[in-house]
């Protein structure tokens, strides 16, 4: 087997679709798994060493990159095609790539659906069609592989194939490597801001536990999470905007455990099996997969009312669906995942 991927983005879809390539790997070791992503999220990727070659497309270029990329890959006799992205650019490719071989030569195509009528019934009616709920992103990705004979698993794995996939955080300073083993993860922020479990929680979650270490993951833009450092400097961190995705992502596999809403970084703290806990609210399609990750969720009749965290609060209580998980509870959930 010689499988191509075509997923381009994001991050959090991404880091879900290589559950994918771990079934692969469980149940055909020998196969050689390429994918193709957008530029800016190739670096990750290769350095994960679950692929064994990253094809870049540079979004610059328009199509004339796309086209180029398209006769780069053609002559990789790929024998499966997984569409795991359904984009106008991934048909387009899939398409170029199939009509190019002979008919007793074309790749096994499968592509993953994105059942764009079941939200709208979802988000417009209320009406849940989804035959597997709660809607976990990972097995999304893997159930298209039953076509070609794959076995899904039955219940959710406790460790990735590789559980150190990645080796960034060698390339932190030796400060940054000292505090965060053995520290709490917090991810605290989200592209939507309807997502993200309030300020005052996570201050109350470090306050409330005073003999522990914590430190914040964000993004550069991301200045609020000062806040949370203020309510104990001499336990808290933030390496906001300082890490990369692959040093993010081996902070991760150092930490003691983790606590993230509905972000990439959660999915990758899924995927590596690092004990987790997942703050989830509006959305309806980032339910984590590994057992190794505890849900906080209060499953209220509005929600989910988002697919990514876009759109307004629509209860009397704003985000009340987050609002009412409460930091003591959820320290409860770490202190029990660490004891397992």
């Amino acid at each position: 087997m010689k499988l191509l991927i075509i997923r381009f983005s994001s991050f959090g879809d991404m880091v879900q679709a290589l559950f994918a390539v771990e079934l692969v790997r469980s149940q055909f070791p020998q196969a050689e798994i390429h994918w193709v992503t957008r530029l800016d999220q190739a670096e990750w990727l290769k350095e994960s060493g679950l692929v064994d070659r990253v094809w870049a497309l540079d979004r610059r270029q328009g199509f004339r990159g796309l086209w180029k990329l398209s006769n780069e890959l053609k002559d990789q006799s790929f024998t499966h095609i997984y569409d795991a992205h359904s984009n106008t650019r991934s048909h387009w490719l899939s398409f170029y790539l199939k009509s190019l071989t002979w008919p007793w030569r074309r790749p096994q195509f499968v592509r993953r659906s994105k059942e764009r009528f079941k939200r709208w019934l979802l988000f417009v009616w209320r009406v849940n069609r989804y035959s597997h709920w709660p809607y976990r992103g990972a097995w999304s990705y893997m159930e298209p592989l039953k076509v070609w004979g794959f076995e899904l698993p039955d219940q959710a794995q406790e460790t990735a194939v590789n559980p150190q996939p990645f080796s960034g955080l060698e390339s932190l300073d030796s400060e940054a490597q000292g505090w965060i083993g053995g520290s709490v993860v917090l991810v605290p922020s989200a592209n939507w801001e309807l997502k993200r479990w309030p300020l005052e929680r996570w201050q109350e979650l470090v306050r409330d536990w005073p003999e522990q270490r914590f430190t914040v993951l964000a993004g550069p833009e991301d200045g609020f999470v000062e806040q949370i450092v203020a309510v104990a400097p001499d336990r808290v961190r933030s390496f906001a905007g300082r890490f990369s995705w692959v040093q993010s992502i081996s902070a991760l596999g150092q930490a003691k455990a983790v606590v993230s809403g509905d972000t990439g970084l959660l999915h990758m703290a899924d995927f590596l099996g690092r004990p987790t806990v997942a703050l989830l609210g509006p959305t309806a399609f980032g339910f984590p997969f590994r057992s190794t990750t505890k849900l906080q969720y209060l499953n209220l009749p509005c929600s989910p009312c988002t697919k990514d965290g876009r759109g307004r609060c629509k209860n009397k209580v704003h985000k009340q669906c987050l609002w009412g998980i409460q930091a003591k509870g959820l320290k409860q959930e770490i202190l029990r995942s660490l004891e397992r």
